[in-house]
């Protein structure tokens, strides 16, 4: 994404410094929220896979006990 600072006419350094330190801030966002969506597909994934370990062993009043005293703490 270039932002609009580049375009502007006869714009000295300094505008083009801080256009470009813009643009690198907002190329890291960008990846900051690729990371975010990844980190929280590894989490339903884990989420999944632990449910399905738990409801083996457990009976859903005790997990949702778990649950509570979870969300207590």
């Amino acid at each position: 994404m270039k932002h609009y600072g580049k375009y502007l006419p006869w714009a000295g350094s300094p505008i083009k410094y801080k256009s470009d330190e813009i643009e690198r801030l907002m190329l890291r966002e960008e990846q900051l929220k690729r990371d975010l969506l990844r980190v929280q597909n590894e989490i339903r994934t884990a989420e999944l896979e632990f449910s399905k370990l738990a409801n083996a062993d457990w009976s859903n009043e005790e997990i949702e006990e778990a649950k509570r005293k979870a969300k207590e703490i």
